[in-house]
């Protein structure tokens, strides 16, 4: 396999036959989540999870893993999407702020080049961090985990060919709670979380207007920028292994 051009599945299933080949990082890991069994399989997860393989012990316990693959080059994954509604109703907006945010969106869709027109103008951005400020910690968690208690996050570089893992619950712990804006006028949370307007020409919809709420580039997507995430939490890191 060609991992520098994997695919998402392709990368899931380089992690679930690599790490059944690591003795010493399996107990590591079973020593960190104080696992009293002993390695036994590694197993896909199906689709709409934020676990992707499952690590299996004979004692019943699992350690499941969120891999996010990246390049160098660009340095970037998708933790998550939502439509508006979907988002203002997980994270309980108000009406208000949830039709300004909609009015955001789609206005920047309107234009032919979306990247030069800021999804938070100056003159938002103040009523929007009042906002999202208290919110941070669970937009932080519902990003990245179910069940952060038993995850790792797994970033794979595929033009290093590296798996990196960190305990989830010190991902969510350790990032900041804190809000700013990109010159692009997109949120940054914890400066390593980026929330912006999901975009792209959304061919698969080409019956939809690129206005609509309902076209997927109008949803809210929340990425992390992984390259900023390592740089500030690599003394974190449990461990790291070539593939």
């Amino acid at each position: 396999m060609n991992t520098n051009a994997a695919s998402g599945k392709e990368v899931e299933r380089l992690f679930r036959d690599s790490i059944a080949k690591q003795p010493d990082v399996l107990e590591l890991l079973r020593s960190t989540y104080n696992i009293k069994g002993v390695f036994s399989t590694t197993m896909l997860t199906g689709t709409g999870q934020k676990c992707d393989v499952k690590i299996g012990f004979d004692c019943g316990r699992n350690i499941d893993a969120s891999i996010k693959a990246y390049k160098i080059s660009a340095g970037a994954n998708q933790l998550t999407r939502l439509t508006v509604d979907n988002f203002a109703q997980k994270f309980n907006l108000s009406e208000d702020i949830r039709e300004t945010l909609r009015s955001l969106i789609i206005e920047k869709s309107r234009v032919s080049n979306p990247r030069r027109v800021t999804l938070f103008p100056e003159n938002k951005q103040e009523m929007f961090k009042e906002v999202f400020d208290p919110l941070l910690p669970d937009i932080i968690k519902q990003s990245f985990s179910d069940v952060p208690g038993r995850e790792i996050l797994v970033l794979y570089s595929k033009d290093e060919r590296i798996m990196r893992i960190w305990r989830m619950k010190d991902v969510i712990d350790r990032i900041p709670k804190s809000l700013s804006y990109t010159p692009q006028g997109n949120m940054l949370i914890g400066g390593c979380i980026g929330l912006q307007r999901k975009g792209g020409n959304g061919k698969r919809f080409a019956s939809l207007p690129k206005t609509s709420p309902s076209h997927p580039a109008n949803q809210i997507q929340i990425k992390l920028l992984i390259k900023k995430f390592i740089n500030l939490h690599r003394q974190r890191m449990l461990v790291e292994y070539e593939v």
